[in-house]
């Protein structure tokens, strides 16, 4: 269990404790990716095929898009990517305590989630577009040429995480692999494939759909992604320091 513990420094005040099971935050999370998706998706297809006409109502399901910013599956995406920067941030804390190894690279991992949350925010990734695509003739699969330097960017950090993933126990490391493979296949793998479907020959009616399928694949793959990692993360805390307890007192 992981345990989060406040203690209030007055005697007539008890602890409060809240224990959280790695396995059931992971199904919850799981839960709300596949509830997101499945509602937007609906909705997409309800709005393809001209099924509904309230204006009402479209509004109030637009924020319920997967694909759109300031949405309630943004909020969603921009937490748990937030709280993914506050594990390893207390990963971090706990190895520099214990005078472990790789401090640094924890650290540097929860600044590089604390930006992915302020991208998923800002959505900053599509201001480079149209800059990367002149610069490199984008088209096709780099349509949405801000995938170059992202792509780029990943295989830095992998080279560079080598050996930290090398010395992770085996458990821990598989999971770390494929949370990023989940996360980095739907947020790059699956945009160059929208960005091909945009610059192909094929029917508006076919690449509507296709467009909506693809898009709704590649957001459940980040969530999923990310509630996978936060998993992993918690997995570790209890495997490499038993229970994790923050406490806040009143000096």
């Amino acid at each position: 269990m992981i345990n989060v513990r406040t203690v209030v420094n007055k005697p007539d005040q008890q602890a409060s404790l809240l224990t959280v099971s790695p396995r059931k935050f992971f199904r919850v999370l799981v839960l709300i990716s596949v509830g997101f998706t499945v509602v937007s998706y609906s909705w997409r297809m309800l709005g393809i095929y001209g099924l509904v006409n309230s204006s009402k109502l479209a509004r109030v399901m637009t924020k319920f898009d997967v694909n759109l910013e300031n949405t309630f599956p943004s909020f969603y995406a921009t937490l748990i990517l937030l709280l993914s920067s506050f594990l390893l941030a207390c990963i971090a804390w706990a190895a520099s305590v214990q005078k472990g190894e790789y401090i640094l690279h924890w650290k540097w991992l929860s600044a590089i989630f604390l930006f992915l949350a302020t991208d998923e925010m800002l959505a900053l990734h599509d201001s480079l577009t149209d800059y990367m695509r002149r610069v490199f003739h984008a088209g096709g699969f780099l349509f949405y040429a801000w995938v170059i330097p992202y792509a780029f960017f990943v295989v830095f950090v992998g080279l560079m995480y080598i050996r930290f993933l090398a010395h992770l126990p085996v458990r821990i490391r598989h999971l770390f692999l494929l949370s990023g493979a989940l996360y980095v296949g739907g947020a790059l793998g699956l945009e160059m494939v929208v960005g091909f479907l945009m610059t192909s020959r094929i029917s508006m009616d076919s690449l509507i759909l296709l467009a909506a399928l693809e898009e709704h694949t590649e957001e459940l793959l980040e969530m999923l992604g990310i509630a996978l990692f936060i998993y992993t993360l918690l997995l570790y805390i209890r495997m490499k320091f038993g229970n994790l307890v923050v406490q806040l007192s009143d000096d």
